[in-house]
């Protein structure tokens, strides 16, 4: 083995001789690591969202200095107080991102009111607490951040490709394990730890702290919030609380999925059924208040409404809408309202496949939902045919057009559902084909053949308007995100929400869409940039190169573009190297 090769090798593995259990939690918290095992409606024209705001400073805030903001603030504070408290960097410096921090916070919150979290400049403090609506949901929600302890700005990782590159055949890693239980007083205790070992081939990905973090005290906050995960960066956080797309491999986990796969499910507490016998969908229904069976209900009360369209604008397919109202919210926040789209294929060109040509005989084969949840704010949900809850829509049934070429239009909650339905407050307008089609032919008389109790059914599916329900929920809406918020960008209470869904969309198209080019890397490296061909010889500077290198840094210092996935993988080994200057 050479000698450059053993160099590499010792510097990816010698951080892995304390390495975090499954638990995400280490003895160890200085160097330490954790593994991830294997184990409704119609849009206006599709337009591209504006650009990010440029940075407030001319410097960039760097990882190193979050963690000395957020050190500074754990010790003025005490740190008994930070169990279940998290931070979110802000690099850029510029209120919106706060502001979309607080949207994101408080569309997966589970709680009956919307809660701002705390302002600190470049940090944005979360109470985990604020944001259950019991004491389960608080212990969830500390797990569940834990899935975010692989962000890219404070974590080296060490991917399995990395490992079976370098060492053939790969050992077996020794590991810290750290075992807890949970306590009413303090949410979590120490009762010691283990020496276990692990075969690196069952690997994703491992993690360690970062050099620069750790160097301003990331240890230090890790052992305060007893979290692997106390703080991470705005873009990184908005991307997977408000993205479902996973691209497992099956039941397992990927380094995508690991690294970047959505979570919105699990931190909006959407859970599949566990009853045999009901649907995903008839389980959401029983979470925000709407008895199951669904049909059965609304067969006694009546209380639904419907649309049927030739063609949508959003699948250019038929489509029906159906909406009624639910119980899930406070009438002081929200007239609580559920909507739902039912969608069909390509290939469904039968009489089944058109809500159209068909009132009773519809056979939808995707759902897309969207409701008021307690505080007021929306969920959002898709389903298959058949009531599964899914991550991402079947593309023969609907896309996500918004996503730029040539990039795959993926259609996914809650991301796609805010950028398409955002500009409208929350809730797209639309109209009935079926209204125009039966000032010609008696669609309801010909449906219902001489049954009254089901022509008068009909017509009270049909014959409304949604006019008013859709006005009364962009105005509960639009409060709901102005309260969240604190008046978006100072704006009007009617321009909160458009703003707020903008700017959301805005970060997530920056973080998977933008390509990285020098300006950028020396900008995220948090170093001062003239910007435009001259960052490419302030990077080769800043960043010297060895013979046998990072390819990826090499291409940007080339005046190459890369993807941020493979720019952030590198991210860490640049950082560092930028500060031994």
């Amino acid at each position: 083995m050479s000698v450059m090769r053993q160099l590499l090798l010792w510097g990816l593995l010698a951080p892995l001789v304390s390495i975090a259990g499954p638990d995400g939690r280490s003895s160890r918290p200085a160097g330490a690591a954790a593994f991830a095992t294997a184990a409704v409606v119609e849009p206006e024209a599709v337009r591209q969202p504006e650009p990010l705001p440029a940075p407030k400073e001319e410097r960039q805030s760097d990882p190193g200095d979050a963690v000395r903001h957020a050190v500074a603030r754990v010790k003025r504070l005490g740190s008994p107080a930070f169990l279940y408290k998290r931070f979110v960097w802000c690099p850029r410096g510029i209120p919106e991102d706060v502001q979309g921090v607080s949207y994101a916070t408080n569309l997966w919150s589970r709680a009956p009111l919307t809660v701002r979290p705390v302002d600190l400049g470049i940090l944005v403090e979360i109470d985990l607490r604020h944001y259950a609506a019991s004491a389960d949901d608080r212990e969830e929600l500390v797990d569940l951040w834990e899935e975010l302890a692989f962000d890219p700005r404070f974590a080296q990782l060490v991917t399995r490709d990395q490992l079976e590159l370098l060492m053939d055949p790969v050992p077996k890693v020794r590991r810290w394990k750290r075992k807890w239980r949970g306590s009413d007083a303090t949410g979590w205790t120490r009762l010691g730890r283990v020496v276990v070992e692990v075969d690196a081939k069952e690997l994703v990905v491992a993690r360690f702290n970062g050099a620069v973090p750790e160097a301003a005290g990331l240890s230090f906050l890790q052992d305060v919030t007893q979290s692997f995960a106390p703080i991470v960066e705005c873009d990184y956080y908005v991307g997977r609380v408000l993205s479902t797309v996973k691209d497992r491999d099956g039941d397992k986990n990927t380094l995508y999925s690991t690294v970047w796969g959505g979570l919105y499910h699990e931190f909006a507490g959407i859970k599949k059924s566990q009853v045999k016998g009901r649907s995903d969908f008839d389980q959401l229904l029983i979470d925000i208040g709407v008895d199951v069976p669904m049909e059965r209900l609304l067969a006694r009360l009546h209380s639904d409404e419907r649309a049927a369209l030739l063609r949508s604008n959003v699948t250019g397919k038929p489509r029906r809408i159906t909406w009624l109202g639910t119980s899930n919210s406070r009438l002081s926040v929200a007239n609580g309202v559920l909507f739902f789209t039912e969608d069909v294929r390509d290939r469904d060109v039968d009489l089944g496949g058109n809500p159209v040509l068909t009132l009773q005989r519809f056979r939808p084969a995707a759902f897309e939902v969207i409701w008021t949840r307690r505080n007021g704010l929306q969920g959002f949900a898709l389903f298959g045919g058949n009531g599964e809850l899914l991550d991402e829509a079947d593309i023969t049934v609907a896309a996500d057009h918004r996503v730029p070429a040539p990039y795959s239009p993926r259609l996914q909650a809650a991301k796609s559902c805010i950028g398409c339905h955002g500009p409208h407050d929350g809730w797209q307008p639309f109209e009935s084909d079926l209204h125009a089609v039966a000032r010609r032919v008696d669609v309801y008389g010909d449906e219902s053949r001489g049954d009254f109790a089901l022509l008068n059914r009909l017509r009270g599916q049909y014959t409304g308007l949604a006019e008013k329900p859709l006005r009364r929920a962009r105005e509960d809406n639009a409060l709901a995100v102005f309260y969240a918020t604190d008046r978006f960008k100072g704006r009007k209470l009617v321009d909160t929400g458009k703003a707020a869904a903008g700017h959301i969309e805005r970060i997530y198209f920056a973080g998977n869409y933008d390509l990285v080019d020098a300006a950028i890397a020396m900008r995220d490296l948090g170093l001062p940039t003239v910007g435009g061909a001259g960052a490419v010889l302030e990077l080769q500077q800043a960043v010297p190169l060895a013979p046998v290198d990072d390819r990826i840094l090499a291409a940007l210092q080339e005046g190459l573009q890369v993807r941020r996935s493979d720019w952030l993988l590198s991210y860490q080994r640049a950082l560092e190297r930028s500060r031994r200057r």
